[in-house]
């Protein structure tokens, strides 16, 4: 492929990224403001300058911009490289360099998170999908686990794996929100510095979560 192509692609994967944040940005607001269940695809379309046919070239449904793409082809190449053992061969390590490509193209901001947290906890019926979608990417997390190490998905170690991760993330998830609400460090309160990147909180809390298994090992 020539390198003008490439540049093509990488210009129309940016652009399609950047809808797709607008989608779900427009789609949190208006379900702070009105509700889920009071407003449409079509003005969900219309607020970003999309048509709703073009709408479903982005998402299969309106949930799905808040909740995340739940097509398997989503993420085809990443759990591919997962379950080939790749790039590390550490299992959480890998887990952690997975999640971390799928969340890249996101580039999840603390006050998108916040926003998003607002909109699900004021919506009973979506903190249920949301609930619902967990359990489902958990379950289909240890299904990787398992053909990865070549175990069942119901056996301890693919299970712990998962809530492993699954704890980890939400820890780096709430403390990253909180550069938004102004609780970070108030002691920093005039600083430019952004602060860690949602990936270092992850990383942060995999090495915290190794260091407290390895110091409370039995001798």
């Amino acid at each position: 492929m020539s390198q003008g192509a490439a540049s093509t692609i990488s210009r129309v994967d940016r652009r399609r990224q950047q809808t797709k944040l607008r989608l779900t940005d427009e789609a949190i607001r208006l379900t702070i403001e009105r509700g889920f269940d009071h407003f449409t695809v079509d003005e969900l379309a219309e607020a970003v300058g999309i048509s709703r046919r073009t709408f479903f070239n982005y998402f299969a449904s309106k949930e799905d911009v808040l909740l995340g793409d739940q097509r398997e082809h989503a993420h085809r190449e990443v759990t591919q490289r997962f379950v080939a053992g790749l790039p590390t061969g550490d299992l959480l390590e890998d887990m952690v360099a997975a999640i971390a490509t799928m969340l890249e193209p996101e580039s999840p901001s603390p006050q998108r998170i916040r926003l998003f947290h607002q909109a699900v906890e004021s919506e009973p019926k979506l903190a249920k999908m949301f609930h619902a979608r967990y359990l489902d990417r958990a379950d289909r997390l240890a299904e990787l686990v398992a053909e990865r190490e070549g175990i069942d998905a119901d056996s301890p170690r693919a299970r712990v794996a998962v809530d492993l991760i699954g704890a980890l993330i939400t820890r780096a998830f709430t403390t990253f929100a909180t550069f938004a609400s102004g609780d970070a460090d108030p002691t920093d309160a005039g600083s430019t510095d952004p602060g860690p990147s949602l990936l270092d909180l992850l990383r942060q809390n995999l090495a915290v979560a190794r260091d407290l298994l390895a110091s409370t090992a039995p001798a």
